[in-house]
């Protein structure tokens, strides 16, 4: 394993938190932004002063460092509402120059996710759009969509999206952990009568555009009955000749792989041949092991192997606790992993919900929570050493 991983923090309760009265934040998101030539790094994640997950008073905030992750401009409040706002997703469109921040909203339970929206902005940050709503809390019958992993552009120009459909109260729905099983709930008012039922629907799909984020479509439904399939993260594999596949699919060209959290103490896996996100493989376990955690999944190019292309994947190594967290990296399209290294081993700590960039080749930035103590990031050099 790479003994090359270096540790800075994005955001510190002790220092910015207690400045700014923030002490919960968790979900962080990172984005490589290439602009005018400079390579900057963006962060966005969910905040609150509650000291815990959900609460009404819950935004997102973003920052961005000018030196690759070592320091870090003040964060500014993207977004709030009267009730909770969720897990940023960003993504920069370079022809474009131009930053996406998604993120999921509660509008009528106190629950993860609700609506699926978006703002943009031309000056990294600086402002930002109106929100755009791209999926609703009522389509699929009525259900919160959460997000909490990167998108996918595929080498068709395709955007491809993972989110998933908890049903509310899910915490009481399935039964293994739940964060807002420790959070207090205000009291969830009946539906007016008449209303439609809430929908026990659990199941993870993907948003795919196929005009650089301009218009969305819902794709695909991957559920097991035993377990709980979320915080999906996504890579496209190695690109099909498009002559060899169906007229319909020819904007795609590549294959997907999608990884799941579960209650089951491992990971699960699921696959789209064709790459239009309608049609999944059955959700099933892999080799790793995932104690009810988010995993995070990028791909990177090694310059030690030819350039060769590897998915690099962050999770917690444990089927009980989230810590150690570790990077495997697979050169067989996720049929197999290897691990690469360790980037938190502190057994008492709880090390959470990372996220994968490659920054350069053989290079992975991979964020992270680090409860009771803020977000941080680590570097990983993928490549041996030549000592």
């Amino acid at each position: 394993m790479s003994s090359n991983v270096l540790h800075d923090w994005i955001f510190r309760f002790d220092t910015e938190g207690a400045a700014l009265g923030v002490t919960y934040s968790h979900m962080v998101n990172i984005q490589k932004i290439e602009h005018q030539g400079v390579r900057l790094l963006g962060a966005a994640w969910q905040a609150s002063s509650a000291g815990c997950e959900g609460d009404p008073g819950q935004h997102v905030r973003f920052s961005l460092s000018w030196d690759a992750g070592q320091t870090w401009g003040p964060s500014s409040c993207v977004m709030y509402g009267l009730s909770a706002v969720w897990s940023p997703i960003l993504h920069y469109d370079e022809a474009a120059s131009r930053l996406y921040l998604f993120y999921s909203e509660s509008r009528k339970v106190h629950s993860p996710g609700g609506d699926i929206k978006v703002v943009e902005s031309t000056d990294l940050g600086g402002s930002w759009s109106h929100p755009r709503t791209i999926l609703t809390h009522e389509a699929d019958g009525g259900v919160p969509k959460v997000l909490a992993n990167k998108l996918t552009v595929l080498s068709s120009g395709a955007w491809v999206l993972p989110y998933w459909r908890e049903p509310p109260d899910s915490w009481e729905l399935y039964p293994h952990y739940h964060p807002l099983q420790h959070s207090p709930k205000p009291p969830r008012p009946a539906p007016p009568a008449g209303s439609p039922a809430d929908v026990k629907l659990s199941s993870a799909g993907v948003l795919v555009s196929l005009d650089s984020g301009a218009s969305w479509t819902a794709r695909g439904s991957v559920q097991l009955a035993s377990t709980w399939l979320i915080e999906n993260t996504l890579v496209g594999l190695s690109p099909t000749e498009p002559s060899q596949l169906p007229r319909e699919s020819r904007d795609f060209q590549e294959s997907l792989l999608m990884l799941f959290r579960t209650g089951e103490g491992k990971i699960f896996a699921s696959r789209c041949e064709d790459g239009r996100g309608e049609e999944w493989t059955p959700a099933v376990p892999t080799e790793l092991p995932n104690p009810n955690s988010k995993t995070g999944m990028t791909k990177c190019r090694l310059p030690n192997r030819s350039g060769e292309a590897c998915l690099a994947l962050a999770y917690n190594h444990s089927t009980t606790k989230r810590s150690p967290l570790h990077l495997a990296c697979s050169y067989d399209d996720g049929e197999s992993w290897v691990q690469s290294a360790v980037l938190e081993n502190d057994e008492q700590g709880n090390f959470a919900y990372p996220t994968p960039i490659e920054w350069e080749d053989g290079i992975v930035k991979v964020a992270y929570t680090v409860w009771n103590g803020g977000l941080r990031v680590a570097t990983v050099n993928l490549a041996p050493s030549k000592s």
